[in-house]
Parts: structure tokens; sequence; C-alpha cells
């Protein structure tokens, strides 16, 4: 009779055997071992992943409040630079009417400069006050 591989079996004695049973326990206590600790760093790096995983969240909550508090102050900004547009519109216009204004006094103010220039030079000047 020969084996998978062509042998032919051997006899073992017991001891042989038991020598094996022990190497084989050993190894399979070593790998218990070597599971145990890949569970134990597994573990490990798994709550690691959750305490960034948790941390970003967190962050990006901030983020998220500080953006909507930005939008809502550009909002308002926005209300005031349009009624600043608005009040510079109507200081403008108070301007354009103020120097309009100042064209039609120059225009009068020149108007009797020419009338008092038309005068004959013989009257003697006006009395200051208070002189008879």
């Amino acid at each position: 009779m020969t084996t998978e591989t062509g042998r032919r079996p051997t006899r073992e004695t017991s001891a042989d055997i038991e020598a094996r049973l022990a190497r084989l326990e050993e190894a399979v206590t070593g790998l218990g071992h070597r599971l145990g600790l890949i569970q134990w760093v597994s573990g490990g790096a798994a709550g690691v992943v959750v305490a960034i995983g948790t941390t970003l969240l967190a962050r990006s909550f901030t983020l998220s409040d500080q953006i909507a508090a930005l939008t809502e102050r550009t909002a308002v900004t926005e209300q005031k630079v349009a009624t600043l547009q608005i009040d510079f519109q109507d200081v403008r216009n108070e301007v354009r009417t103020a120097n309009d204004r100042l064209t039609e006094l120059r225009l009068i103010v020149g108007n009797i400069a020419v009338k008092l220039d038309a005068m004959p030079q013989h009257l003697p000047p006006p009395r200051k006050p208070g002189e008879p």
C-alpha cells in the first residue's frame, strides 16, 4: 500500500505521534497568540479610524456653521452696500442740484455786476451804515 505521495507508510511509534502532537499543539497555541495580537492591533486601528472619523465629522459641522454665519453676514453686508449706494445717489443728486443753483446765482450776480458797471461813475459811493 502506498500513500498519495507515492511513499510507503511507515509505522510510527506512539512516542513519535505524541511528539508530533505536542509540536502541533505548540503551533496552534502560537497561532492563537498571534491571532489575539492581530485582533488587538486591528481593534486599536479601528479605534483610531473611528476617532479620526469623529474628529473630521465634528470639524465639518463646525465649518458648516461658520459657512452659514458667513453667508448670513454677507447678506447683511450686501443690504448695507445697497443702502449706501442709494444714499450716495441721493447725495450726488443734491450736489448736482446745488451746482445748478450756484450757477443760477452766479448768473444773477453777473447781471447785477453788469448793471453796476453800467451806472454812471459820477454818483457818490454808497454810505456806510451809521454815516449821515
